[in-house]
């Protein structure tokens, strides 16, 4: 079965996930290594403090460094960013920029300071203002109370491939996919050694043909919900 990788940062430079071509052409390999065949290109986009030009720029040239590499190893990348959300974000930023590929959704970062009701009043916002519909990336992360109220929320949830390690931890995250908390799995691949593209190996192992299979399958409908 072909994989998606919903979540990486394998663009050269760009970010702190690959600081060189050479690290972004190991990512690569790794990925093939793992049967993925495509990869959703997620870096960080800090918007109050980058700007949204500069950023598209930067990425655009990267795309145009690895896009005939990933082409040489069978590989599709589809450019979208890892969007930490802050206050005003849908008023200050054209997020429709970041949105994934040409889907209507966009990858949402939490805040890296404690949460208050801002955050959900600026979801809502992303929806009814920006039309993008958020996919909330690395649900694991988060604090348990957290999760709960985001669960209300009735969106996509992305989950990490290295949440799955360990017994307890692993039982806890299988039984999230099982339960539909999750829908799609990245690697959220920074380093070049590998290691990324084994634990969602792994992961993906640990959740058995049934679960992969379904994870792959709702990454696919978001890819092909092509936005009008």
């Amino acid at each position: 079965m072909k994989r998606i990788d919903f979540h990486a940062h394998i663009l050269p430079e760009l970010d702190h996930g690959s600081k060189s071509l050479e690290i972004s052409l190991q990512q690569l390999d790794w990925a093939k290594r793992v049967q993925v065949d495509t990869i959703v290109s997620t870096s960080h986009f800090y918007g109050w403090r980058r700007d949204l030009d500069d950023f598209l720029e930067e990425r655009q040239k990267a795309l145009e460094i690895i896009l005939p590499e990933a082409e040489q190893r069978g590989l599709t990348i589809i450019p979208a960013a890892e969007v930490t959300i802050f206050r005003n974000i849908a008023d200050k930023v054209d997020l429709n920029a970041l949105r994934i590929g040409d889907t209507s959704y966009l990858l949402l970062e939490m805040p890296q300071e404690t949460w208050g009701n801002w955050v959900y009043t600026e979801i809502e916002k992303i929806i009814s203002k920006a039309g993008l519909q958020p996919i909330i990336a690395h649900l694991d992360r988060y604090p348990d109370r957290d999760v709960e109220s985001l669960l209300e929320w009735n969106l996509i949830y992305q989950v990490n491939a290295d949440a799955f390690k360990g017994f307890w931890a692993g039982r806890k995250y299988v039984n999230w996919v099982k339960n539909n908390f999750v829908q799609v799995i990245g690697s959220d691949v920074h380093g070049g050694d590998g290691q990324d593209y084994l634990n969602f190996e792994a992961a993906l192992k640990k959740l058995g043909p049934q679960y992969e299979q379904s994870l792959m399958k709702n990454a696919r409908r978001i890819l092909a919900d092509k936005r009008i």
